[in-house]
């Protein structure tokens, strides 16, 4: 194995074994704690796109539709539960983590590593990954936007 394949096999390790982190500090009792009032009010969206397929979009009130659509295929799957209806920002804030890899070649691997740990173990991070909300959504497609507009800064084309 030549030295290129070997640091790249060791950085997909690297990557596999902080996202396996996330999940570690994320999944465990996810569905023990109540739900408080802003998970209430999107599990209760959800349960209507489930139960009757209804959503309407209160711009005065409410965020856009993307969570409760991302929860739905949880329910789907899972049921209605805790524990569904916060899975999708769980993996929300473990795929941050793989955001990350777009930035390499400006943070460099060691860079790009310590963010990504961060990401994975800080306790915001983890608290608000297992809490039903739209931020988690946020920050991993922010994370996802600054590092295209980063690659077209660099070569500007389509």
């Amino acid at each position: 194995m030549t030295p290129t394949v070997r640091r790249r096999v060791a950085y997909v390790l690297v990557l596999a074994a902080v996202v396996g982190l996330c999940l570690a500090l994320r999944l465990p009792g996810l569905g023990d704690k109540p739900l408080h009032s802003d998970e209430g009010v999107n599990g209760w969206f959800t349960l209507r796109l489930y139960w009757w397929n209804v959503y309407r979009y209160q711009h005065s009130d409410y965020h856009g539709p993307f969570l409760y659509y991302v929860n739905l295929v949880f329910f789907w799957l899972l049921g209605p539960t805790d524990r569904a209806l916060r899975l999708g920002t769980v993996l929300g804030g473990s795929l941050a983590v793989l955001a990350m890899i777009p930035v390499r070649r400006w943070l460099g691997a060691v860079g790009t590593a310590v963010a990504g740990v961060l990401l994975a173990v800080g306790p915001a991070s983890v608290y608000f990954s297992r809490t039903v909300i739209h931020e988690v959504y946020l920050v991993l497609f922010t994370l996802l936007w600054a590092s295209a507009l980063l690659r077209y800064a660099e070569r500007p084309s389509l």
